[in-house]
């Protein structure tokens, strides 16, 4: 059923998190307010005050954007108020908001400076003594699917973890399986192969 569904998928997420708290250190957690990394931080204070896992100090790391839609501050500070659990509100200062339209060489992303906001928050995780960062990032990935495993599971042959990827991806995807199999399978192994046959 549904319930049983859901209390089981809560179980199994309150293990993986209660797993990732183990630490001689603090604990740090990339938190932008959206449900991936609330739910992770919720998760691990529900986990501390229930004595489940040792709290040797927990800070949540966000970026701010002062005056923009996209800034989720409101979000944090909420769970911020309700577990008191420390806050670091970053800038991301002069790499906001660049944006390169014909970038010069391979970018991580369009915008200049997703590098070296991230370098800002990590920098300050390191400063703060945390050891151990959690972040919700790929998470939809691990509950819907994803194609960017499609072809590492064909390069190993694994062809029932294939089908089972294929199929929860087109489950959440607009993409026809003609676009799926021609882009995010054919075209990856062959750029694959190819660059394997230049380092030869």
């Amino acid at each position: 059923s549904d319930d049983e569904y859901a209390e089981h998928f809560r179980e199994l997420f309150f293990e993986v998190v209660r797993a990732r708290l183990r630490s001689c250190r603090p604990v740090g957690v990339l938190l932008s307010g959206g449900l991936d990394s609330s739910s992770i931080t919720c998760t691990a204070q529900h986990l501390y005050r229930n004595h489940q896992a040792d709290d040797l100090g927990f800070t949540s790391f966000t970026s701010i954007f002062d005056g923009l839609p996209c800034d989720e501050r409101t979000f944090t500070e909420t769970m911020r108020a309700e577990y008191g659990f420390a806050a670091q509100y970053l800038s991301p200062g002069e790499y906001a908001g660049r944006l390169q339209i014909e970038p010069r060489g391979f970018r991580e992303a369009p915008s200049m400076g997703v590098a070296g906001a991230r370098d800002a928050i990590l920098g300050a995780a390191t400063d703060s003594g945390v050891r151990v960062l959690l972040t919700g990032d790929v998470a939809d990935s691990c509950v819907y699917g994803t194609r960017l495993v499609f072809d590492s599971l064909l390069r190993q042959g694994d062809l029932s973890a294939f089908r089972r990827h294929l199929r929860a991806y087109r489950r959440v995807s607009h993409d026809s399986l003609r676009k799926i199999v021609a882009l995010y399978c054919l075209c990856l192994l062959y750029t694959s192969d190819a660059a394997d046959d230049l380092t030869r």
